[in-house]
């Protein structure tokens, strides 16, 4: 969890929260009334600090403005809710959610993403992929067959969300918590 001395600091629609490793801006979550900004704290919280390592920004984009390409505009994708970007930094871009349980899903999983390509060594990777997908076939969602990735981030956002559901996935539910 994030150390005891982290100190946070309101500074209009920014939260950004300094202290250990971490710096994490948060940001327009004042945009939106679902989820109030202590909220938002409060599910960042939870997660290991080492997993959140790295991770510079979460945003609520309701504009989908980081999503925007200059060159083709078709390239917005508005089914997608949530994106995790590495360049130019590490970030998280919230776009759209209806409720508590929609957001918390949303964050947990684009962390899941930061997790994958950042915490999880290669061997570990490799592991999820060739072991826990290949050998343990079960998916815990629809979207999470898409790749091992996906899986390994839906199966991130269920450990938070909904961890019963995920602990009928044994190995997978045991993989992330030993993380």
């Amino acid at each position: 969890m994030l150390l005891a001395y982290l100190a946070l600091m309101i500074t209009g629609s920014w939260l950004n929260m300094i202290g250990g490793v971490m710096s994490l801006v948060i940001k327009d979550f004042d945009q939106q009334n679902v989820v109030s900004k202590d909220h938002v704290v409060r599910s960042i919280k939870r997660i290991p600090q080492h997993h959140m390592r790295g991770l510079r920004y979460v945003v609520y984009d309701k504009a989908r403005f980081f999503q925007r390409s200059y060159e083709d505009i078709r390239s917005v994708n508005y089914q997608v809710l949530g994106t995790y970007n590495n360049l130019p930094n590490n970030f998280i871009c919230i776009f759209k959610f209806s409720t508590v349980k929609e957001f918390e899903h949303i964050l947990y999983h684009e962390v899941g993403h930061h997790v994958y390509q950042h915490v999880l060594t290669p061997k570990l990777r490799r592991q999820w992929v060739y072991e826990l997908v290949n050998i343990y076939p079960g998916f815990i969602s629809n979207y999470a067959t898409k790749s091992p990735e996906e899986d390994f981030c839906e199966c991130y956002a269920y450990f938070y969300t909904l961890p019963s559901r995920l602990q009928k996935f044994g190995v997978k539910y045991k993989f992330i918590n030993a993380l």
